[in-house]
């Protein structure tokens, strides 16, 4: 078993840490605009609620600082990902074949907590149609995340829109109470904010 090992780390493509590390920093840098456009849309309500010519300043700032981080978080992903692709092309031109599959199982032990990797894996699994293992992996994203409040409801969303592409409205509305309980209790808005409104639009569109 010890020289099965050591052949398999052998056979390991030198670039597949750099290659995983880089997966969960596009991850982290597209939890960060989630993040960003979720408070924003929810300020520019407020602001448009607000009476207050005091709080109307103060969210004017707070808006025109997260427009102007928005950009910079976007460039910052699309240097990421543009690095995942070359990282991609420097296999294919070593004769790496990259095999998705095997990555992911391989990978797995390694980043068993790493809440980036297994949601693309979730999000990977799910363009394959192979919807219980991307219920599973965006299930295990959203628990790896547990001790690090608040949490983005991404990995809900998956989950909750699988549910409803095989016809599971049921547990498509209780992934989605279980997106408010989270904006609610780690988040902490409220039934009237944007974010709440966001989900209950999703739950109305489901029952029509």
């Amino acid at each position: 078993k010890e020289k099965e090992k050591v052949k398999e780390e052998e056979e390991k493509p030198e670039n597949m840490d750099r290659y995983m590390s880089k997966m969960a920093q596009v991850r982290a840098l597209r939890d960060s605009i989630s993040f960003y456009n979720m408070s924003l849309e929810d300020e520019r309500n407020r602001f448009a609620m607000s009476n207050d010519s005091g709080e109307r300043m103060r969210l004017t700032e707070i808006i025109r600082a997260r427009e102007a981080r928005i950009p910079q978080l976007q460039d910052s992903l699309s240097k990421e990902t543009s690095e995942l692709m070359d990282i991609e092309m420097e296999f294919l031109f070593s004769g790496v074949v990259l095999d998705p599959d095997k990555i992911m199982e391989e990978a797995l032990g390694e980043f068993s907590e790493n809440s980036g990797f297994l949601f693309e894996s979730a999000q990977y699994y799910a363009r394959k149609c192979d919807y219980a293992k991307a219920i599973d992996f965006y299930e295990a994203s959203w628990e790896a995340e547990r001790g690090n409040p608040p949490r983005f409801t991404d990995a809900l969303d998956g989950i909750a829109a699988i549910y409803r592409i095989i016809g599971e409205k049921a547990k498509a509305l209780e992934t989605y109470d279980r997106m408010i309980e989270c904006i609610k209790d780690e988040w902490g808005y409220k039934d009237d904010d944007a974010a709440v409104l966001e989900v209950e639009r999703k739950k109305k569109n489901l029952l029509k």
